[in-house]
């Protein structure tokens, strides 16, 4: 049987690390921790957050044939390991767009892609600290089609309304 990845993509601060953890939380769905090259930041926690490793881990990891999705963002690598996800049958996945196009492009026939798009108002984002400069990096990203994702959810109200949006997505069987 094929292990579910939920992938959640959206900009900076709409909401995807909440809906990861809270997936945990209620659904008892692990979270894929991702490796980045990019150093840690006041709070993140390694291992918890992100494994921060060096460029040579990437290598290894190129080498041993484990890179299930990567991408290039900010100056920085990002990547996560097959690997990290085998023994679950279902993991949730922050990732960016251009790691949910390589994942379902090369790994669509090994796993079971379930695609959320997380949106929240731009004021919002910024009201929960979300900086300027990330904002405006976010309006480089790639964009994908709607019809991309499995679900979209609008983060644009009180977090209640998020966790019942969240909860329906598990009700729908994931």
């Amino acid at each position: 049987m094929k292990t579910n990845i939920i992938c959640i993509v959206g900009p900076s601060g709409s909401g995807k690390t909440y809906m990861s953890q809270y997936l945990k939380k209620i659904a008892k769905i692990p979270y894929v921790v991702s490796c980045t090259t990019r150093p840690m930041r006041v709070g993140e926690k390694d291992g918890v957050d992100h494994w921060f490793v060096s460029p040579a881990d990437l290598r290894i990891d190129r080498q041993n044939n484990d890179i299930l999705a990567y991408t290039r963002y900010g100056g920085y690598e990002y990547w996560a390991k097959h690997s990290d996800i085998v023994k679950f049958r279902t993991v949730s996945y922050v990732i960016d767009e251009e790691g949910l196009k390589m994942l379902m492009d090369k790994f669509s026939y090994k796993y079971n892609i379930i695609s959320v798009y997380v949106d929240s108002p731009e004021k919002m984002r910024l009201n929960n600290g979300v900086t300027k400069e990330r904002i405006e990096r976010d309006k480089e990203r790639e964009t994908l089609p709607e019809k991309a994702y499995t679900y979209i959810l609008h983060n644009d109200g009180t977090i209640e309304e998020f966790n019942e949006k969240i909860k329906s997505i598990i009700a729908d069987g994931i």
